[in-house]
């Protein structure tokens, strides 16, 4: 993490190094720096973020706009369009320029004059790439004279403000929520195991004594079989007792001596020569007989009987070893279907109470970072403990889902249940939240290039989102994505303020 972190930083030292190269020679040709005496706005429409730079309005002058438009949606630049402002003043039009030519794609060079003086609002109208937009900025300032701006208090922003613009936002993947309240559900983050559910676990059994022949060559734990597949035979040949071809006769004989029997007495029992019970015992007998006599016909391949997967899967567990005697009904191998799978959670015993209230729950698997829902994937809640068991004290929680994420089956997990919702929470990603020494922050965007770092109490943490309990008010806009970039760059010495591509 430490070497990530001295990449990223190296990344913007090079990138802001560029970008100065490029404001010297073009202020050489313009006559001043980039935003040397601008004034800054920033406005936000449903849709797009507009951050401006404009030179100061003076009545009757000649005065210049940069205008940056992001979109909200994924926090890149608008490409290409048609950008207008209007500066209106007791609502009449006292100025307005537009341009479809930008510097580069979301930077928007507006020229324009203003033929009043006092306080205005400046709209920023759009209309391209698919959007048709416009915001309206209020309290700014024309100014009588030069003079007049010369003698005016200059905008001071708030003390420990990180400069991060456009351009690198634009070129990373960078994102920005404004927080507003809303719905979340209280959390309870547990550990958990993925288990396949015995329903779905098939155990092949020898059905008849004999020696155990392998028939597939990767029959090994976690290999994929399909249904029909011949896995083993069993034969008799070499075995003095137990052996197959006796079983075959014996089982022929009983079947031949009771198929007779019933043949016999179907119709003396209408004569009643034989009784009614008597007759029931031997259709019994019959039953039976035919039954297994069959049923082992069926495996049959010559003197050898085969042990064939009736449905596919993966092997659990091989149970005997190739070329071992087997006896009938010893177990040979676990089938595994990959249908269905479990999720057991484990729940501290203070949470007790909470049992009952658990609706839902989300996971991540280990060495995974992607956090999984368990509604998203169609689970439920099939078991809640009700005991304890000697050598597990924690309570069992089951759900059970469509195993569409081909899970690996025994694997832990990080386990958040779900149980009341809560109301006017104010929720961010978890992407948002940095750390230090066990204490979270974010970085809260104060105005179009301006940054600040606010300390956060975090509540429940779902793997997905958390609620914030302190540290943020509704309307705060805060980094997503990308706030490891801002990081980098609040702790690099001699940061230019300003670089854009003009």
């Amino acid at each position: 993490m430490r070497y990530s972190f001295i990449f990223l930083l190296g990344l913007i030292i090079a990138f802001a190094g560029c970008r100065n190269k490029q404001t010297e020679s073009e202020a050489a040709e313009t006559g001043h720096a980039h935003g040397a005496g601008s004034i800054a706005f920033t406005a936000f429409s449903d849709s797009c973020e507009y951050f401006a730079e404009i030179k100061p309005m003076i009545k009757g002058k000649p005065s210049e706009a940069s205008i940056h438009i992001t979109r909200l949606s994924d926090h890149k630049p608008v490409a290409e369009g048609i950008m207008r402002i209007n500066v209106i003043q007791n609502g009449k039009l006292i100025g307005s320029g537009d341009t479809n030519k930008p510097r580069i794609p979301g930077i928007f060079p507006v020229k324009f004059s203003v033929s009043g003086a006092g306080v205005v609002s400046i709209e920023f109208v759009f209309n391209g790439s698919g959007l048709r937009d416009s915001v309206l900025f209020t309290n700014a300032r024309v100014y009588e004279s030069k003079a007049e701006f010369d003698l005016a208090p200059p905008m001071e922003e708030p003390s420990g403000v990180i400069k991060f613009t456009k351009e690198m936002a634009w070129k990373i993947d960078f994102n920005v929520m404004k927080v507003t309240p809303r719905e979340y559900l209280n959390t309870i983050k547990v550990s958990g195991q993925l288990m396949i559910p015995p329903s779905e676990i098939t155990t092949l059994t020898a059905k008849s004594d004999g020696i155990l022949i392998f028939r597939q060559t990767n029959l090994v734990p976690g290999a994929r079989i399909a249904a029909g597949t011949v896995l083993f035979t069993l034969t008799g040949q070499g075995l003095t007792s137990h052996n197959m071809d006796a079983n075959i006769s014996g089982l022929k004989s009983r079947f031949e001596a009771s198929k007779a029997a019933y043949e016999r007495e179907k119709t003396l029992v209408n004569d009643l020569i034989v009784s009614k019970k008597q007759f029931n015992e031997t259709v019994t007998a019959f039953k039976v007989d035919s039954t297994r006599y069959f049923a082992f016909l069926n495996g049959l391949s010559g003197n050898n009987m085969n042990i064939i997967s009736g449905a596919g899967g993966e092997v659990q567990q091989l149970y005997q070893a190739n070329g071992v005697y087997v006896s009938e009904g010893a177990p040979l191998i676990a089938i595994a279907g990959a249908g269905k799978i479990l999720l057991r959670a484990d729940l501290p015993q203070r949470y007790w109470q909470e049992v009952s209230l658990i609706r839902s729950a989300s996971f991540m698997p280990s060495g995974s970072s992607r956090v999984y829902n368990m509604d998203e994937l169609g689970g439920r809640v099939i078991a809640r403990g009700s005991a304890l068991s000697p050598d597990n004290q924690f309570i069992p929680v089951i759900f059970e889902f469509s195993n569409k994420g081909a899970f690996v089956a025994g694997s832990f997990a990080e386990v958040f249940l779900h149980t009341t919702l809560i109301q006017n929470q104010l929720v961010i990603p978890v992407s948002a939240l940095l750390e230090e020494q066990g204490v979270y922050y974010v970085y809260v965007q104060s105005a179009g290039e301006s940054y600040l770092k606010r300390t956060v109490k975090p509540g429940f943490i779902d793997g997905t989102y958390a609620n914030v309990i302190s540290g943020l008010v509704p309307g705060d806009r805060v980094v997503t994505q990308g706030a490891i970039f801002i990081k980098a760059s609040s702790q690099m010495t001699g940061t230019p303020s300003h670089g854009h591509e003009h």
